[in-house]
């Protein structure tokens, strides 16, 4: 049996050398802090960095010294989940790092809560998946019978609200 060119093993470091070269560059905290502070500039309470590959850079060396940095300057960070359909069909998940330095007041009034959750449902609704692949290139078909609107999802309807507001005493 003859080997490959390129083992297994050969494959996966040049993957590791890749993604830490990118992650030098988008997590150098240098760039970061100028970033934070046109941020804060305009406005904003927090920083997305955004990524131009699809692929989570969480363990990378540069991620784990500007979430050391991040920790050490009293910011808060949180790595959002992101989908990038690639050119294949297939849908990459990863994840973005977000820094916070500010805390906003989340806290809704009923009315605002009601229209939220309004949003959401029809949101979700309106997002449903058509049609989902199996491993053998077959497709599941799935339709959506529910509303179509947000007037079809008023109280009157009997909607089941699967988004009860939270309330925090303390």
């Amino acid at each position: 049996m003859s080997k490959l060119p390129h083992p297994r093993e050969d494959l996966i470091e040049a993957t590791r050398n890749a993604r830490q070269r990118h992650a030098r560059q988008l997590y150098k905290i240098e760039t970061v802090q100028e970033n934070i502070q046109a941020a804060a500039g305009k406005g904003a309470g927090h920083l997305h960095i955004a990524q131009k590959i699809p692929y989570t850079l969480q363990e990378t060396h540069a991620a784990k010294e500007l979430l050391a940095w991040a920790k050490e300057n009293n910011y808060s960070i949180h790595w959002t989940p992101k989908f990038k359909k690639l050119n294949t069909g297939v849908y990459q998940h990863y994840r973005e790092l977000v820094i916070w330095w500010m805390d906003y007041d989340m806290s809704l009034t009923a009315q605002e809560a009601s229209e939220l959750q309004e949003l959401l449902q029809l949101h979700m609704l309106q997002n449903q998946v058509a049609a989902i692949p199996k491993a053998d290139g077959a497709k599941i078909q799935r339709y959506n019978a529910g509303p179509k609107s947000a007037d079809e999802l008023s109280p009157r309807h009997e909607q089941k609200n699967i988004f009860e507001p939270s309330l925090e005493i303390g």
